[in-house]
């Protein structure tokens, strides 16, 4: 690990592991995971800080499939009942606004 580490501070991260340095940089901290935040500490310390910034704002840098689901995304109530009323019209039941 270390001769990874050691030729990636010395060259740079390569081409096919940006997307996975990137990934890895933007989700720790939102994963709430302990040995991820090491990771991204042992990342930040060896790659260059411009490149750390980017990661945390430019979803482009990262897997695709991660930058649309890593956020939390707050539903609007109205379509939430919206949807509920649906599903009761669906399903038969009786729905009766309170």
């Amino acid at each position: 690990m270390n001769g990874r580490l050691t030729y990636i501070e010395k060259f740079g991260p390569p081409d096919d592991m940006k997307t996975t340095f990137a990934t890895l940089i933007h989700a720790a901290p939102k994963m709430d995971c302990e040995e991820l935040m090491k990771v991204r500490k042992t990342l930040c310390s060896i790659l260059d800080s411009e490149f750390v910034k980017e990661c945390d704002s430019n979803y482009a840098l990262i897997n695709p499939v991660i930058a649309e689901n890593i956020d939390i995304k707050k539903i609007d109530d109205g379509c939430v009942i919206l949807r509920l009323v649906q599903l009761a019209k669906e399903k038969n039941v009786d729905y009766i606004p309170s």
